[in-house]
């Protein structure tokens, strides 16, 4: 019996036979030529856009919408003439398999990924081995063996593939050797609530078809004892209760024993994310983060596309509130169309509110779409990097200038809420001057930690000082709710600080109005402010 630690993807225990997934990546394919191998690859890039042209159209007739949308995605990045010309100038000029030009181009887009400071985008580099993994085994005819009962599939690289292969009744779990938390087959893990692990190396090395497997949270254990299978069984079944004493929480007011009901909403970044929200019975949508729809595309989403994304959102929530986050971009999340100037440090650089001052259309676009959004719901808009009274001023212009667009457009539009994310020391400080001015606060302490520790969040070597339960954050939030309350607003706290169970109560003590969570954790937090 050997354990190893390991990083969870999706929670949860399971007990199953091993089925190795192997994905050679020996050049087993020859250079025959460069004619010949630039025929080949052209065959297999055809092959690949194919097969997911019509892996996509079968999604979308099982009403499978999350899983069409990441085919789409994966679509788009097979046909990306700058990724298929890289390929075929490495065959002409280094005269190597289509196979191995492959291989040699995916590490070096991997690579450029991985480097990119922004976490969402750094993690797309697992979209670039899905789809070069796809070409590889396209170039050599590789089929995939299929387990004979339900198993627990072990593999190098998780990819959506992986996950759409199989029926959720033939896989218990799965291990992956590399695995990134914001990949699409992490996504698409969690939407199937299939316990999922990663982060050993040599996993493939380590684990023989049919070993006994056990994925129990944050722990791998392999070919188990008796006594540790039989733990292992009783600790299943306490999920599975536990899980089912959360499910009795759905729908039931959000309150402490002595009767203050708290907001729980959710954040949420993608339709996946909408989805589990609703099915956990969320009371509204606290963070709707909309970067995301301006990345990894050519150019930015229209007025239109827009517009309709946010009426969609605010249509299923049939009326619950709903604060959707104007774009936060900045050099630490770069995009396509934004020409940015390079920074020492991108954390301290142009991020949020500082970018529309130099992209006012891009800004103005996504206000009139949100305007224009706001007549089918209960919607909320809210501002990120806000440090000064000049910027909120300066974003209530721009609505009135594109208030006055609409109306000249003859389009039907609304003037929500609008606040602030309170997200630096800058706007801790002086929330007595911005309270008067908005509708709401809601405290981002992942970057008001950032900022008010001197500790980049994406830095591992001050992982350790990055404490979001440090007595200045606390104090902070204190402070801000305070001057909120006085001037008739509402405090919300929308960090990972706002899950933290053990601070629940200190939060609510500060009179802290709404707690806005991860999807997966809404439950939870129901259940923890039911106790106090």
């Amino acid at each position: 019996m050997k354990k190893y630690n390991v990083e969870i993807i999706e929670k949860g225990i399971v007990i199953g036979p091993a089925f190795k997934l192997n994905k050679t990546d020996k050049p087993i394919h020859k250079f025959q030529g460069i004619e010949k191998e630039l025929k080949t690859l052209d065959k297999a890039v055809n092959i690949t856009q194919s097969k997911l042209k019509h892996l996509y159209d079968s999604m979308l007739k099982d009403s499978k919408d999350l899983e069409a949308e990441i085919v789409q995605t994966h679509i788009l990045m097979a046909e990306d003439p700058t990724f298929i010309d890289a390929i075929k100038s490495k065959i002409c000029k280094t005269k190597i398999s289509a196979y191995e030009a492959v291989n040699i181009v995916c590490d070096e887009f991997v690579t450029i990924f991985k480097n990119m400071d922004d976490g969402y985008l750094s993690q797309r580099a697992n979209d670039i081995y899905e789809i070069s993994s796809q070409m590889k085994s396209n170039i050599v005819n590789q089929k995939q063996v299929m387990p004979k009962e339900p198993s627990i599939i072990i593999t190098d690289l998780l990819t959506c593939n992986d996950i759409l292969a199989f029926e959720k009744n033939d896989v218990l779990g799965f291990v992956s050797s590399k695995g990134f938390s914001l990949s699409h087959a992490s996504i698409l893990a969690r939407k199937n609530q299939i316990p999922t692990v990663c982060g050993i190396e040599n996993i493939m090395d380590l684990v023989k078809n049919g070993d006994t497997i056990i994925i129990s949270q944050n722990e791998l254990i392999i070919n188990p004892d008796e006594e540790t299978i039989e733990e292992m069984k009783i600790k299943q079944i306490e999920l599975e209760n536990f899980k089912l004493e959360l499910k009795k929480n759905k729908g039931l007011k959000t309150q402490t024993t002595d009767g203050r009901e708290i907001q729980v909403l959710a954040n949420i970044s993608s339709s996946a994310d909408l989805e589990e929200s609703i099915e956990n019975n969320c009371q509204g949508v606290g963070l709707f983060r909309t970067e995301f729809f301006f990345m990894d595309k050519i150019t930015p989403p229209t007025e239109e596309q827009q517009y309709q994304i946010y009426k969609s959102v605010l249509e299923k929530l049939n009326g619950k509130e709903v604060t959707i986050r104007t774009i936060d971009i900045g050099s630490d999340k770069p995009i396509e169309y934004v020409d940015y100037k390079e920074e020492n440090n991108p954390a301290l650089g142009k991020r949020g509110v500082r970018v529309y001052l130099d992209y006012m259309d891009l800004f103005k676009t996504q206000l009139k779409a949100l305007l224009r959004a706001s007549c089918h719901g209960n919607l909320r808009i809210m501002y990120p990097m806000i440090i000064s009274v000049k910027e909120v001023k300066f974003i209530y212009k721009q609505i009135d200038i594109v208030a006055k667009e609409l109306e000249k457009e003859g389009k039907a539009y609304e003037i929500p809420p609008q606040g602030i994310m309170i997200e630096t020391p800058a706007a801790s400080l002086i929330s007595d001057e911005l309270a008067p001015l908005v509708d709401f606060f809601s405290i981002g302490t992942n970057d008001l930690t950032q900022y008010t520790l001197a500790c980049d969040r994406e830095n591992h070597n001050v992982v350790l000082e990055l404490d979001t339960r440090h007595n200045s954050i606390l104090k902070q939030i204190k402070i801000c709710v305070e001057n909120a309350h006085k001037n008739g607003i509402s405090c919300s706290i929308c960090g990972e600080l706002a899950s933290d169970e053990s601070l629940t109560e200190v939060l609510l003590d500060m009179g802290v109005d709404k707690l806005s969570v991860s999807p997966n954790r809404i439950l939870n937090m129901v259940t923890k402010i039911r106790e106090i």
